[in-house]
């Protein structure tokens, strides 16, 4: 793999030319960020800050408060899911590539695993260690600190997005037409997506109490589906919304793959 240095993640002469945040309220949500290249993957650092996958750029971006991308990290092919461990490392899903990336500011990016068939969203938990919905290959995979992985669960159609559950199951979001509920004993249970008035479910999901979660559905809304099956639509008419993350102050951000925006919803429903 090309080494890639602390100094070239960091663009900095990118940062003063192109503002991604912007201000105004749609129907759809208020936009807090614009300008992005396919945004997929979210999630907030110990800080709280905000960090972003542009699929169509093939990178990870920071996003700071004062209107503009603070730190760029390159060198991703297809950048899908993100998350934080509690030491405060970035991992990424290559989507193009078929690796998962650790980045830190003080060790750069490195590989951790290779060989993964289109991984996209990403899961962190003391409780799970780092899940990777290995999306080709109809699995939902553990990756250890070693990179070596286990397949928690297969046989799913695109599994794009997973999510821990509050019984210690997983929920998979599956692009494929279902989310699928895997108990702590590893059962599975296949909610269909057209039953539940979705499209396609996204990467993103998010555990919603201890019976339901929400889910991007890139068929164009967001909605919050039980454990039987049951659904609530919270927003509709998104381009394409693909990602989710919830903010820390509890608000729901969802990324627009279609306009290159992401938007914090309402907070009634959520």
């Amino acid at each position: 793999m090309k080494k890639v240095t602390l100094a070239g993640l960091l663009l900095l002469s990118m940062l003063a030319s192109r503002p991604a945040w912007t201000a105004g309220t749609e129907p759809g949500g208020e936009i807090v960020a614009s300008g992005l290249s396919a945004p997929v993957g979210m999630a907030h650092d110990a800080q709280g800050r905000l960090w972003v996958a542009e699929w169509g750029a093939d990178r990870i971006v920071r996003l700071d408060g004062n209107g503009r991308r603070a730190e760029i990290v390159a060198g991703i092919g297809q950048p899908a899911g993100l998350a934080f461990d509690a030491d405060g490392t970035l991992w990424a899903a290559g989507y193009a590539d078929g690796r998962i990336y650790a980045w830190t500011p003080e060790q750069g990016l490195r590989v951790l695993a290779a060989g993964l068939s289109a991984p996209t969203g990403l899961f962190w938990s003391q409780e799970t260690g780092l899940l990777a919905a290995n999306r080709n290959a109809g699995e939902l995979v553990r990756i250890s600190p070693d990179g070596t992985r286990e397949v928690v669960s297969s046989g799913h159609r695109l599994p794009v997005g997973v999510t821990r559950l509050a019984d210690g199951g997983v929920a998979v979001s599956c692009y494929g037409g279902s989310v699928d509920m895997v108990a702590p004993d590893g059962a599975v249970r296949s909610l269909p997506a057209a039953a539940a008035g979705l499209v396609r479910p996204g990467v993103g999901i998010l555990a919603a109490g201890r019976d339901s979660v929400l889910v991007a559905d890139n068929g164009g809304g967001v909605a919050r589906l039980g454990r039987e099956g049951q659904a609530t639509v919270l927003a509709s008419g998104l381009a394409s919304p693909v990602g989710l993350a919830r903010a820390p102050d509890g608000r729901i951000l969802v990324a627009t793959w279609g306009d290159g925006t992401v938007r914090a919803l309402p907070r009634e429903g959520f």
